[in-house]
């Protein structure tokens, strides 16, 4: 590696940076009362858009219901399992994410709850840019515009979620 020179040394640089960043098994899904997923966990960041209905979720000692609307978002290893009740089914979006950067996952892990708290200014963002990845989902095929799309939207939601 060669020196820096001097002249580089006192002028206004960007950072450096060389994180990896994956998204993987984004999904939309409706499905019947009775629906439900066994136990599981991931070794990625899950996020998940309730669309429409309620989803059941449990973790290890807890329960909850959640309704259209609301943004879940669970930490990697975390151990959950979601189904479905009542009414006439449930609708839901749902994305995995994973960063090599420990920085960005502690951030993540300590800024964001499982239910993302609607009074929060970013839940709107967040949710719009979930709302974008329900549009391109439309479509059968991606570009290299659509999956760039896709990257800038990623990172978007994580710039909203450590907000």
């Amino acid at each position: 590696m060669h020196p820096t020179p001097n002249w580089l040394k006192t002028i206004p640089k960007l950072p450096e940076f060389n994180d990896n960043i994956k998204l993987f098994g984004g999904h939309k899904q409706k499905v019947a009362a009775g629906w439900s997923v066994d136990w599981e966990r991931h070794f990625a960041f899950e996020i998940l858009f309730i669309i429409e209905g309620i989803q059941h979720t449990e973790l290890s000692t807890h329960h909850f219901d959640f309704k259209e609307g609301d943004i879940l978002l669970f930490p990697p290893g975390l151990l959950h399992r979601n189904s479905c009740h009542l009414g006439d089914g449930l609708s839901y979006f749902c994305v995995h994410f994973d960063i090599d950067n420990p920085e960005l996952q502690r951030k993540l892990i300590t800024n964001c709850s499982i239910l993302l708290n609607k009074d929060n200014a970013a839940h709107i963002q967040i949710r719009k840019t979930l709302q974008e990845y329900i549009k391109i989902l439309d479509k059968q095929e991606f570009s290299l515009q659509d999956k760039f799309t896709i990257e800038k939207l990623l990172l978007e939601l994580i710039i909203h979620l450590i907000s």
